[in-house]
Formats: C-alpha cells, sequence, structure tokens
C-alpha cells in the first residue's frame, strides 16, 4: 500500500493550476443565486403620541400598522428631530421578498420610537414616505421639567404588563430589588387621542438600611370603564424604559 504525503498533494494541487492557466482555461465557479429583499417604505395607520413627557426625559411616539402579507418583514425605523422648526421626521422600512409565495393575511406590528431627550415646545410628527413627502399624523408636546430628579414620581420596576381580558383588567408585573419598597398608588389617566397613562408610584422608606433583595410583585389596573376603541396603554418604569402594549379593548 502506498501513502500520498501532504507535499505530494500540494505539488498535485499546484500542477493543476498551472495547467489550468497555461492552457487557457479556467475551472468555472459555480452559479449561487442570491436571494435579496428589496427595502420598501410602509406608512403606519396610526401614531400614538404618550403625554407628559418633560425636556430631561426620553421622549416617544409609538407607530401601529400592519404589513400586507407574509412577503413583507419589518425593517429599520429612522427617526431625525429638526430641533429649529420643531419637526420629528420618521421613517417606517420593510424588506420585501418577490418571487415567492405569499399568505394574504395582515400582519399588524407595533414600533416604538425613541426620540431622545427633545427641548420645551410642541412638536409635529411627520411620516416619510418614498417620494420624499411627508405626511403629518401627531403632535408631540414637551414640556419643561418642574424638578432635578428624572422623574415626578418613583415608579415601579414594571418589566411586562397584558390585558386579562376575562375581567378587562391590565397586568402588571416586575421585581422589587429592594426590602423597604412599597406600592403607594397607580395613577391612570385615559387621555382623548388614545393614550392611556398608568403611573405605578411607589414609596421607599429613608434613613433605614434596607435589604437588597428580590420580591416579585403583580398588580392590577381596571380598564372596565374605559370606552371600547383602540388604545397605547404606557407605562412608566423604574428604569426609564416605559412599557408600551397596544389594545383593543
Amino acid at each position: 500500500m502506498s501513502f500520498i504525503t501532504l507535499a505530494a498533494l500540494t505539488a498535485l494541487a499546484a500542477s493543476i493550476t498551472n495547467l489550468g492557466t497555461t492552457s487557457g482555461f479556467a475551472l468555472a465557479a459555480p452559479h449561487i443565486e442570491v436571494f435579496q429583499p428589496a427595502m420598501v417604505d410602509v406608512v403606519p395607520d396610526h401614531v400614538f403620541v404618550p403625554l407628559g413627557f418633560d425636556d430631561n426625559d426620553n421622549a416617544q411616539i409609538v407607530l401601529d400598522g400592519a404589513l400586507t402579507d407574509t412577503c413583507y418583514k419589518m425593517g429599520p425605523t429612522k427617526a431625525r428631530v429638526d430641533h429649529e422648526a420643531h419637526k420629528i421626521f420618521v421613517r417606517q422600512h420593510a424588506f420585501y421578498y418577490p418571487g415567492g409565495w405569499c399568505a394574504e393575511v395582515r400582519i399588524p406590528y407595533v414600533q416604538v420610537v425613541d426620540l431622545g431627550i427633545l427641548k420645551a415646545g410642541q412638536y409635529e410628527v411627520l411620516i416619510e414616505q418614498a417620494d420624499h413627502a411627508a405626511k403629518s399624523l401627531a403632535s408631540l408636546p414637551i414640556a419643561f421639567s418642574s424638578t432635578a430628579s428624572p422623574d415626578d414620581y418613583l415608579y415601579a420596576p414594571v418589566s411586562e404588563a397584558h390585558l386579562d381580558r376575562a375581567s378587562t383588567g391590565l397586568i402588571l408585573g416586575g421585581t422589587f430589588t429592594n426590602a423597604c419598597m412599597a406600592f403607594k398608588r397607580t395613577l391612570r389617566n385615559v387621555r382623548t387621542n388614545n393614550v392611556i397613562e398608568v403611573l405605578p408610584i411607589v414609596d421607599m422608606e429613608r434613613g433605614v438600611s434596607c435589604a437588597q433583595v428580590s420580591n416579585d410583585f403583580k398588580i392590577v389596573v381596571p380598564l372596565q370603564d374605559v370606552p371600547h376603541g383602540r388604545y397605547l396603554v404606557h407605562i412608566r418604569s423604574l428604569n426609564g424604559q416605559s412599557i408600551n402594549r397596544v389594545l383593543d379593548l
């Protein structure tokens, strides 16, 4: 039995390469078809604007819409702020995959857009389209902050929220990380722009030694008296990342 050494294999490969070069032909690379989606613009059905942002908050708006079929997938969202003109331009993209089978079903989407800290004033929210036209869909007021603290209240560390349809109650959940934290009250404001603000306020003992322990919590916010419709529920949380849910009530 004979064995082919690594050196012999290397020499054989080099001779094949030289043969292809000197004889004027080259081995053709196999054709690989690349399927790339096209990026298109989509216009949301509605722009929800939470109220109550100050000029020291991370302002947000929420896009609510639907894709037309399964050949569309959500793409990047771009936002730019014209601070002088007090205008916010938002452009929502989707990826379109042509050539395949598409199930003709509406695919709802909810996109939270973080705008960062804005100067106090009234901002017009415009949705940009492919032809560079801009459609005005909402107005966002930013108030002057009345305190040096990040928020007017100390909020609970809410990390999840869902609707219990049997009781029409909003279930909020999260974890306290300090034994001296306790719920004080929950404020609920139903705005005329179909936004429900939920402020879960906590109290904390000061001047005492508090154990750093984890304690899960759940609270129920009643929504039975809210008129039927589609709403954004905007829930403030301790870490500054508000929880946003779009619900049909």
